[in-house]
């Protein structure tokens, strides 16, 4: 067993490495973003908010949450429905 195995998240004061995050956003969002994706988005931005303690940085689980909300699109019924909403914020 790998300690992201034993690690739980249920503690918001927590925060974890990149790593964790990584296994933290596949596990509770399905959103698979390695580790050396997070610190290039970490560079060039679009990535969730982290924290640095002294070289490493710190990702807390509600930004990642917030983060990982923020890149799902609307509940939709069906395709249809999401042109629909396409065309309209595109008008």
């Amino acid at each position: 067993m790998t300690t992201t195995e034993n690690t739980t998240y249920s503690d918001p004061r927590r925060y974890l490495r990149r790593a964790e995050a990584s296994d933290y956003l596949a596990r509770r969002w399905g959103i698979s973003r390695v580790p050396g994706t997070l610190a290039k988005l970490a560079t060039t931005g679009g990535g969730p908010r982290f924290q640095k303690l002294g070289k490493w940085p710190l990702y807390s689980p509600a930004e990642l949450d917030r983060w990982a909300q923020s890149q799902l699109g609307p509940a939709v019924a069906s395709t249809s429905e999401l042109k629909t909403l396409q065309g309209a914020a595109a008008a």
